[in-house]
């Protein structure tokens, strides 16, 4: 068990390290990644088959600039086997932060405002702040400052994809 511990610690110091590389590679104006920022997903079996792992940044991607091309995203980051290097598979691990599922409304909250994300007993849970709507009210104080901030709890269903379970407020703006 603490041996598990132990190479689940390691392999999060390395992946900060190869994030923070990566972000600055593909982003400007980026934050730096913390290992609470990253999450465990899976763990290797006892024959190290894999891992893989979440990991919240935010950044300009593409460096754009602009007051609304700062962003958040959530990079899934997996190794085959223990001989294998840590690749970056991903930046839309749970798959919505993209142009269609942004049109088609299927994005579970506004990828711009994802403040943190954690695994609790299998669970994934994101705390993101996103605009006033006719259900919960609030208030917008303009485009970089949305009026809600949530709890959103995730389950992953039939083996393919993150669904909202429950989604609670926490904070407000009137």
């Amino acid at each position: 068990s603490n041996t598990v511990f132990a190479s689940e610690l390691q392999d999060k110091q390395v992946i900060m390290k190869m994030m923070n590389n990566y972000v600055n590679t593909v982003a400007c104006e980026t934050s730096k990644v913390q290992l609470n920022d990253i999450v465990t997903i899976s763990l290797p079996e006892e024959d190290y088959t894999g891992s893989t792992y979440y990991v919240l940044w935010s950044g300009d991607k593409g460096c754009e600039g602009g007051s609304g091309t700062q962003s958040s995203y959530i990079s899934e980051v997996s190794r085959y086997s223990s001989s294998r290097p840590f690749l970056v598979n991903n930046d839309d691990a749970l798959g919505d932060n993209n142009e269609k599922a942004w049109q088609d409304g299927k994005s579970f909250t506004n990828y711009r405002f994802i403040k943190s994300i954690k695994i609790n007993n299998g669970l994934l849970e994101v705390i993101s702040w996103d605009y006033a709507d006719d259900k919960f009210g609030g208030k917008d104080a303009g485009n970089n400052f949305p009026a809600n901030k949530f709890k959103y709890t995730l389950k992953y269903v039939d083996d393919k994809s993150w669904k909202v379970i429950n989604k609670v407020l926490l904070e407000q703006n009137k």
